[in-house]
């Protein structure tokens, strides 16, 4: 027990073995508390061992004004103070209790005396499996004390706390790897990070922390080993049953847990059953345990588990997610047909998951050939590809004309031609012409043939160019969809070689909202996102276009200007958490939105972070060849912040991507002249701007367009261009309103005429 009195704004002398560590991820926890604590409320901090409880304790001491009286129930022995032991001064005395279940009775009768006092204010931490007392009970539940779970860290605040801990950002695998071991438990992310440092399983590569090997559980091992110390040998088997597959469904948990054994776990406070929308669970409550437990399976033991767990799986017949877990069981201990390993690597492809949907497909084309297998292989070959950094000497990625084919020797369909010749090579322009060279020809020689493959390949054809930036060249495009009878009547499945219309809907409708997201057009976004909701989940739309519902998602959060910036950066965020979840192919999409998000709101500094975390994520995956736009923008925030050798450094990571997209070539050329500027002045820079500015308004984006005119007034460029720059903006204000552009109009106009009071406004 320590107590320190502290009148002044000095940290409290309350030490402790953490008290150096971080505290991240608790602001939102320690504010509510304090706020209770204001209106003279005692405060119960419940929570699960190893997730900061006593950390948020002193915590609280260090925020504390007044004098300090902290308890250690720990210890066994009290030192609460009495009830006539009123503080100097006016400011409240804050009693801190530490693992208060272990309280004497004669402390706690103190304690509760002490929470009525009005000079006193009282916060306890009890542990969430704690047992009531024989005659008190849970004396901490009822009457005036307020409940405050203590849980877990996010997938955010891990990432944060990972930075704190590393000394810089960590890489979003490194972030997905620790959040499931350790589930956000604060000192299980501490132990990792710890041994992963002292074995070299972490190091600093360029731009972030990067998981060199796999994270080693030595310090995990040992903290965990004595609660499991003195199982039965069927409550070890349920545990290792639960590593597995946690939650386990109650119905396959019927007939692989015993329940004797079940009910030990439950004592012990190692599992629980739950009831979620998905129906009631037996689950594991601590993943640090499920990954001890798993880590120590002996080859034999695992087989053993996963045969009987897809065994039961395949019979309970369970889909979606499960699924896909059922599918990476039968990879390892075989079982299914080529045609079900074909139809789950198809799930696992619309899921973002194209590595594990690369290896089903692979593993039913060993079993017998299959167009949709080699479809999907072919179509995942070309996004993990297209995620490879590109060779700052040669400027090709693997996918492009130097490197090996994604598609082998076989035979394939066009439009896993054109996203090869698109996303593997980057060339968006020549993917979409070849495909329009294909359909335009076959529509006229035969009329009266089915209106389904011509338009699949025009909508897809309106999509790569709109995802390389020639947002005109798409509408036009989209145009001549207009005459085609798109209804859907039941098309083949693609492994007959046809391709749905839903699929053509759902293609034409993305590429609207891209063409929109250019533009600014949050109604055309729209539009486009209430099109698509309820085609998404029809069986065959999967393997055209996994990201559809995630890259209309993030159009509309950028195009939504009705909606306050904090809100929508708020929710950026909470796709984020969710996206590493299981770190599929959408993760990279989502960090990159926050970015543009921030960097909308002025925040340049975390726009650059979440930027780079996005690059970093495309390595995995990277469907849409974001990996270069994000390159370039990354170069355009340095020039900004006046690096031009980190500008020149991203626009050679950019490489050859430059010459075949047109919105990141347009950023490169912005970041150019960024660098100019910076080293020579500003002299010329503003009528080339200008000139990019016209451009972008030709290709049909008209939000480049305004960002690249507003650079003048921000750069300080001559007074003639901002003129020049305001006919463009008053035209493509009159043009089209869907932008709102008047503050930009403001901006420049007041640079271009000089008009001091005009810019003070």
């Amino acid at each position: 027990m320590t107590t320190t009195t502290n009148s002044h704004r000095s940290t409290p002398a309350i030490t402790t073995q953490r008290d150096t560590d971080p505290i991240v991820g608790r602001a939102r926890l320690l504010g509510r508390v304090e706020r209770e604590l204001a209106q003279q409320r005692p405060v119960n901090l419940r929570g699960g061992p190893g997730v900061g409880k006593s950390r948020v304790l002193h915590e609280l001491a260090a925020r504390h004004l007044g004098p300090v009286h902290l308890v250690g129930g720990a210890a066994g022995r009290g030192g609460t103070p009495c009830v006539r032991d009123v503080p100097e001064g006016e400011l409240p005395l804050l009693v801190l209790v530490d693992d208060a279940e272990r309280l004497p009775r004669l402390e706690i009768a103190r304690i509760h005396a002490l929470h009525a006092q009005p000079w006193c204010r009282v916060v306890t931490a009890v542990a969430s499996q704690a047992d009531p007392d024989a005659q008190l009970g849970s004396w901490w539940e009822g009457g005036p004390w307020r409940r405050v779970e203590v849980t877990p860290l996010d997938r955010r605040a891990t990432a944060v706390l990972l930075e704190q801990l590393l000394g810089g950002l960590a890489e979003p695998r490194l972030v997905h790897e620790v959040w499931r071991i350790t589930g956000g438990n604060p000192v299980a992310v501490k132990e990792l990070v710890r041994d992963a440092r002292e074995t070299g399983c972490v190091g600093p590569g360029a731009d972030s922390w990067r998981l060199v090997a796999p994270l080693p559980l030595r310090r995990l091992s040992a903290w965990i080993d004595p609660r499991l110390a003195g199982l039965s040998e069927a409550a070890r088997r349920n545990l290792q049953v639960l590593s597995v597959a946690s939650p386990l469904p109650i119905r396959a948990a019927a007939s692989l847990i015993d329940a004797r054994a079940a009910q030990e776990l439950e004592a012990r406070g190692l599992v629980r059953y739950q009831a979620s929308a998905r129906g009631r669970t037996l689950a594991i409550i601590d993943p640090v345990h499920a990954e001890v437990v798993r880590a120590a399976m002996l080859p034999e033991q695992r087989h053993e588990v996963l045969v009987a767990l897809a065994g039961t799986f395949d019979r309970l017949a369970l889909t979606g997610r499960r699924r896909l877990e059922l599918a990476r069981w039968r990879l390892e201990v075989g079982g299914w047909s080529g045609e079900e390993l074909s139809a789950a690597s198809v799930v696992a492809h619309g899921c973002g998951d194209p590595v594990l949907a690369g290896e089903l497909a692979d593993a039913a084309l060993v079993a017998g050939e299959d167009a949709t297998a080699r479809r999907v292989l072919s179509m995942t070959t070309v996004e993990r590809c297209a995620g490879a950094p590109v060779d700052p000497t040669t400027g090709c990625s693997p996918c492009g004309p130097a490197g090996p084919s994604p598609l082998g020797d076989t035979e394939v369909d066009d439009l896993v031609a054109a996203q090869a010749l698109a996303v593997g090579a980057g060339r968006w322009s020549e993917a979409a012409t070849a495909l329009l060279s294909v359909t335009d020809p076959v529509a006229a020689a035969d009329p009266e043939g089915s209106p389904a493959p011509a338009a699949a390949r025009r909508a897809y054809a309106a999509l790569l160019q709109a995802l390389g930036g020639d947002g005109a060249a798409a509408e036009a495009t989209l145009e001549g969809l207009d005459g085609l009878d798109l209804a859907d009547d039941g098309a083949a499945a693609l492994s007959q070689g046809a391709v749905a219309p839903t699929t053509t809907r759902i293609l034409a409708a993305v590429a609207d909202a891209v063409v929109g997201l250019h533009t600014g057009d949050g109604d055309r976004v729209d539009l486009a996102a209430e099109t698509v909701a309820p085609l998404l989940p029809q069986p065959g739309t999967e393997s055209v276009l996994s990201t559809a519902e995630h890259l209309l998602a993030g159009a509309r959060l950028l195009t939504d200007g009705d909606r306050p910036l904090r809100e929508r950066i708020a929710e950026a965020g909470d796709e984020v958490d969710g996206s590493l979840r299981s770190f599929g192919a959408e993760t990279g999409w989502w960090y990159a939105v926050e970015g543009w998000l921030r960097w909308e709101a002025g925040d340049l500094a975390a726009a650059r972070d979440r930027l780079i975390a996005a690059m970093l994520a495309c390595r995995t995956a990277d469907p849409i060849r974001l990996r270069a736009l994000v390159l370039a923008d990354l170069a355009v925030l340095a020039g900004l912040a006046g690096s031009a050798v980190e500008a020149e450094w991203r626009l050679g990571q950019v490489g050859a991507d430059r010459e075949h997209g047109r919105t990141v070539a347009h950023r490169c050329d912005i970041a150019e002249l960024l660098v100019r500027a910076t080293r020579r002045g500003v002299d010329g820079v503003g009528q080339q701007l200008c000139a990019l500015a016209e451009r972008a308004v030709t290709e049909g984006r008209t939000r480049d367009a305004v960002a690249t005119w507003h650079l003048l007034a921000r750069l300080g460029c001559e007074p003639a261009d901002a003129r020049a720059a305001v006919t463009g903006l008053e035209a493509l204000q009159a043009a089209d309103g869907a932008v709102a552009i008047d503050g930009v109009v403001a901006h420049v106009r007041a640079w271009g005429a000089e008009d001091a009071d005009g810019l003070e406004a």
